[in-house]
């Protein structure tokens, strides 16, 4: 279609560059540029539609579990057993988002007064908090139980809770904010504590006193950790703050109670932050976490190598004097100095069916990879040749140019980028927009339509949710894999709003050429 050259006024408001990247391609029929922006805005607003689904999707979607190794670990469950002759209480304070070297310098210099045992615990991956208080509490790391997001959940194996509970004890969950913990394992019955109450020390203390196991919940580290990092003074203050509750705590059962208290306390994290905040990836200071435990009959030990925090689910079990999960696949962590650990019967046995079914599952799920991989490449081959060799090449150089934007300029390639989803998702959309608009400024010149660019780009969620069929947590999708798919809409997103902003330009830039030659 015929154009016009650039009027008068718009080379004096207009940079050379965007006119001869933009102008040439205004057409004087402004009914045909109608037409064709509304080509685009629709298949713009089709790509952030099934972006947007596509996200939350596979988001809610990384809650599911494998069918198969869940069931080979419950075909291996140890039977019931009755509670020790030794029994004891438990104080559990999980100090929320607290990284272990952080911890690990406020106990070394005294907060807590004399802490005899520490261990340093591999929480796994993703470094979620959900899946992380599931393994911790149940002995079954998030592969096996398939919790892998913070998203609701129950709890789907045997934990040291209902080990306790039937037992005959009594539980009880201090919770200053979020109710993630009572969601996974807690009942009507149970005692609660909510809010500031579960961080006041008047209130807090005596509740204590009327529990066999108690869970403290402290979430201010995290909420700090993600605002302002963990290389922020404001995180350390938050961390020793909640470690003073607990030395506060200690101090005043001391005094109230005998000196034969047979209470055995649990201090440690479920994750940590990296220094700018965030975590779910496998940075070591957000996946090694570090705990504590003193009472009496505690061993002096630091535990050697970093075993996985699953251990915990045992190790709770053996302070209390019940028998462990009965789905745990750790053993419990040496604890007491003149005791013997009990170990689990089947343990072993769990881990090596559960290992077995998994690993049969990913060969699926990697033929399955090939085969829909396959069938995209063919597909894309089809509709280039449609297309023609030029425009094909336009489409896919724009689609390989917002994805080096997001890997190099945007958050990167590792869950712990989402420091908070919607610093995540501005930080992404801003960087891949503003790098579609750039590109597209080049390639709508060099034989681009820009309806293609726009499909082209749904082809990134349309792909995500065939290579994972439609389930996050089913299809191993590797750390990696667990932060692209679901960011694939939201990528294919931004770039159509930069595409739409562009041609849009051009719009009002062609009018105002047509106004004033």
């Amino acid at each position: 279609m015929p154009t016009r050259p650039p009027s008068k006024l718009l080379a004096t408001i207009t940079p050379a560059a965007i006119q001869r990247a933009i102008l040439p391609r205004v057409p004087v029929n402004p009914l045909a540029r109608v037409g064709s922006m509304l080509h685009l805005l629709a298949a713009s607003a089709a790509g952030v539609a099934i972006g947007g689904f596509t996200g939350c999707h596979l988001l809610e979607s990384m809650n599911d579990a494998v069918p198969e190794v869940l069931a080979a670990v419950t075909a291996n469950a140890d039977d019931p057993a009755e509670p020790g002759p030794m029994r004891r209480r438990a104080v559990v304070v999980l100090i929320d988002g607290a990284c272990g070297a952080t911890l690990e310098r406020s106990v070394d210099e005294g907060v807590l007064g004399d802490v005899p045992w520490r261990a340093k615990l591999d929480v796994g991956l993703p470094s979620l908090s959900r899946p992380v208080y599931h393994a911790l509490l149940t002995g079954t790391p998030q592969w096996v139980s398939g919790i892998g997001y913070n998203g609701y959940a129950r709890a789907r194996a045997d934990s040291v809770v209902a080990r306790e509970r039937d037992a005959g004890g009594r539980l009880g969950w201090a919770l200053e904010s979020v109710p993630w913990l009572d969601e996974l394992f807690a009942l009507p019955g149970d005692a609660r504590l909510l809010g500031t109450d579960a961080t006041t020390p008047e209130r807090l203390a005596p509740w204590l006193d009327d529990n066999d196991l108690s869970i403290v919940h402290l979430t201010l580290p995290d909420h700090v950790g993600h605002a302002q990092g963990a290389a922020s003074g404001a995180y350390e203050r938050a961390v020793t703050r909640a470690l003073q509750l607990v030395g506060h705590l200690r101090e005043r059962a001391a005094t109230t109670r005998s000196d034969d208290d047979p209470t055995v306390w649990f201090v440690g994290s479920d994750h940590g932050h990296t220094a700018r905040g965030g975590h779910g990836g496998p940075e070591q200071d957000v996946r090694l976490v570090t705990w504590f435990a003193f009472g009496r009959g505690v061993a002096r030990l630091t535990v050697d190598g970093t075993p996985p925090a699953a251990a915990m689910g045992a190790t709770i079990a053996s302070a209390l004097g019940v028998p462990p999960p009965r789905h745990a696949l750790e053993l419990a962590l040496p604890l007491f100095a003149a005791e013997a650990t009990t170990a689990a019967p089947r343990v072993a046995v769990r881990r090596r069916v559960a290992a077995k079914a998994m690993a049969e599952h990913r060969r699926r799920e990697g033929a399955w990879k090939l085969l829909t991989c396959a069938a995209l490449i063919a597909m894309l081959s089809v509709a280039a040749t449609r297309m023609g060799r030029r425009r094909a090449l336009v489409a896919a150089s724009l689609v390989a140019s917002v994805g080096a934007a997001f890997v190099f300029l945007g958050p990167g390639l590792t869950l712990s980028a989402i420091r908070t989803e919607r610093a995540f998702i501005a930080h992404t959309a801003t960087v891949v927009s503003m790098t579609a608009a750039v590109s597209w400024v080049v390639l709508r010149n060099k034989g681009g339509r820009a309806t293609d660019a726009a499909w082209a780009n749904m082809l990134l969620p349309v792909g995500a949710l065939l290579i994972t069929h439609g389930s996050l947590g089913r299809s191993a999708p590797g750390s990696l894999g667990v932060l692209l798919y679901p960011t694939a809409g939201l990528v294919a997103a931004a770039a159509n709003t930069g595409i739409v902003v562009v041609e849009l330009a051009a719009t009002i830039v062609g009018t105002l050429q047509r106004r004033t030659s």
